[in-house]
């Protein structure tokens, strides 16, 4: 689950000034406490806004018990449940830690190095490319002096190491 963007075939999404960008994924982390937990919900319901409230203490009643794998404690169904209600009244919109300026398209499979090359070109031009545009690949040179070089031999053993006849 995450923020909904309309792509229109585009590649990828400029955001000159950022923009909030919220994502649940699975992930092997625990949740380590119960305000964690709260950030969750809220993050849930936010872009979730018409789920059902039921369904959801249920979901979180699993998800806040320790035998489920998913936090570091188990918390009380009466507090969770207290806790759903809560953040279903306030429709708070959640912390966004960051503004994002370029959100890419999920649908369109690109592998790290050209999302990384994307963004390089894009956040360093004064310039800003069209969505739809793809930077003019550059060829890659090497900064290093070390890379372009073999790997040192092995060193031979030295004499005398070995067992010494009597």
């Amino acid at each position: 689950m995450e923020s909904s963007f309309t792509f229109q075939g585009k590649t990828f999404l400029y955001f000159p000034d950022g923009v909030k960008y919220y994502s649940l994924y699975r992930t092997k982390r625990k949740i380590n406490s119960f305000s964690e937990l709260e950030y969750i919900a809220e993050k849930f319901l936010y872009l979730n806004p018409s789920f059902d409230i039921d369904l959801m203490k249920s979901l979180f009643q699993h998800l806040s018990d320790r035998d489920s794998g998913h936090i570091i404690r188990t918390y009380s169904d009466t507090r969770v449940n207290h806790m759903i209600e809560q953040v279903a009244v306030k429709k708070s919109i959640p912390f966004c830690p960051r503004l994002r300026k370029i959100i890419f398209n999920p649908t369109k499979m690109l592998d790290r190095q050209e999302k990384m090359r994307i963004v390089g070109s894009v956040i360093n031009t004064k310039e800003k490319p069209e969505a739809d545009e793809k930077p003019a690949e550059e060829p890659t040179e090497s900064k290093s002096a070390t890379a372009d070089k073999k790997p040192a031999a092995k060193a031979a053993p030295k004499k005398g190491s070995g067992d010494k006849a009597k």
